[in-house]
């Protein structure tokens, strides 16, 4: 079943060899995927460039496949900027975690890079299809565990600068009030770890890479603030 919406048709070749570079068809020949096309009931959607597919919150019932274009996923902050957690090039799956939850609602904004093409795949016919071949359940588990780990890795790199710029405040907040470049931490790092609301771990973490990129030396207690450094 082959349908379109805002963005012409695409050939079922053209489709069946944009699934066949997915991880989800890993292992499969393209004879095999064609065939799996003539049993799979799908729409296919286009969307221009700067719009919005879905927003966060949104309910989604279905995987959605990526044949053409670049997708954005992403959030507002608390304080008001665009958190990118995730670009997807096609060909691409697009949050197939979501599709078998308790309650499947995005949890960002989908935004178009480029002009787009997405086949969306209802809950029920995936799992049929999942079910015809051990190969695609296996494949599905991998692509799922393989985004929570990205995902997982990019939050904490994002949580990381975060804090790293809460440390680099506080030590040219010390630097300003006692009118010295080198002195001695007024706080614990277990202290500290209760300021930012972080763990002793973490605060430790942000001390090193500082003082790796050469922003700060440390000796215990005592710290030398490279100022220019951490000023930029």
């Amino acid at each position: 079943m082959l349908r379109s919406d805002g963005g012409g048709f695409l050939e079922e070749h053209r489709i069946a060899s944009e699934l066949g570079q997915l991880a989800l068809f890993q292992g499969f020949s393209a004879r095999e995927i064609e065939g799996m096309l003539t049993r799979l009931r799908f729409i296919i959607k286009g969307y221009k460039r700067g719009g919005v597919v879905m927003s966060r919150g949104d309910e989604c019932p279905f995987l959605m496949i990526l044949l053409e274009g670049t997708l954005s996923g992403e959030f507002v902050n608390e304080d008001g900027k665009v958190v990118e957690v995730d670009r997807i090039e096609a060909p691409g799956e697009v949050a197939p975690g979501i599709i078998f939850a308790s309650d499947p609602r995005l949890p960002v904004d989908l935004v178009t890079i480029e002009d787009v093409q997405i086949m969306f795949v209802q809950k029920d016919e995936l799992l049929r299809l999942l079910v015809s071949d051990h190969r695609l359940v296996l494949n599905f588990l991998r692509i799922v565990s393989d985004k929570l780990m990205k995902i997982t890795s990019r939050f904490y790199n994002v949580s990381m600068k975060e804090l790293e710029e809460k440390v680099m405040a506080y030590l040219l907040e010390i630097r300003e009030r006692s009118g010295a470049s080198k002195f001695e931490l007024p706080h614990t790092k277990e202290e500290l770890a209760k300021r930012f609301g972080v763990t002793r771990p973490s605060v430790s973490r942000a001390f090193s890479m500082l003082a790796k990129r050469g922003m700060i030396e440390q000796r215990g207690k005592i710290i030398t603030v490279n100022y220019l450094r951490l000023k930029s």
